[in-house]
């Protein structure tokens, strides 16, 4: 009965926010809009946004489970220090593959931008070989989409993008 009260929990708790990280932070209700989101790979030195044809490094995290470390770049009129966002990354068939809710720490101010600390995305069991995913990050009224594909040995880079929608722009 055990076993099955743990996996049971397991099962509820998958889409929930990872375990805050010292680069999350509690969320202080902060609702702006801002004026521009990207994504990039997390890493030392200056924030760089991903592009086309740029691979996607898929680690182990301490648990044993696959994840993907980004960072997001913001700017706007009145940043807060503390981001809300989510992130989730579908599957070919709409399934969600990882996720991520925390909010994160502004930490690293850079010509009229902030840069956030690590958000770290659980990639439930890792990327299958030939597939695609859609990766969507929400912050601020914005969404960020990227398409991501993974090769024949399951390496990921991020894909052409589709031409974006007539109604994108802040929600």
């Amino acid at each position: 009965m055990l076993v099955l009260g743990a996996l049971g929990s397991v099962a509820t708790n998958r889409f929930e926010p990872s375990l805050p990280t010292s680069e999350t932070c509690t969320d202080e209700g902060w609702r702006g809009v801002l004026g521009a989101l990207e994504v990039g790979p997390d890493g030392p030195g200056a924030f760089e946004p991903w592009r086309e044809g740029d691979s996607v490094e898929v680690s182990v995290g301490g648990q044993g489970a696959p994840m993907i470390a980004a960072r997001l770049r913001v700017t706007g009129p009145s940043l807060p220090a503390c981001l809300p966002q989510a992130t989730r990354l579908l599957d070919g068939a709409g399934v969600e593959a990882g996720g991520d809710a925390n909010a994160l720490r502004l930490v690293e101010p850079s010509a009229g931008a902030m840069v956030s600390g690590t958000l770290l995305m659980i990639f439930y069991g890792g990327p299958e070989p030939d597939a695609l995913y859609r990766w969507t990050t929400s912050a601020g009224g914005l969404d960020v989409e990227l398409t991501l594909e993974a090769d024949s040995w399951g390496e990921l880079v991020i894909a052409a993008q589709p031409a974006p929608r007539a109604d994108a722009g802040p929600r």
